[in-house]
């Protein structure tokens, strides 16, 4: 049995982080929330993952 190999540059998990990227700024980038705690929070947390 001969093993093939995937190159996918990263694929999974770009499309991982872009999906969990869109949720929190579905949830939390409105302006009505923009001056509370979890604003700055989710802004770090996305800047760590960007």
């Amino acid at each position: 049995m001969k093993l093939q190999t995937a190159v996918d540059y990263g694929g999974p998990r770009k499309e991982f982080f872009s999906l969990i990227l869109q949720q929190l700024q579905k949830e939390y980038f409105d302006p009505l929330r923009e001056w509370s705690n979890d604003y700055e929070v989710v802004g770090k947390i996305m800047g760590r993952l960007c």
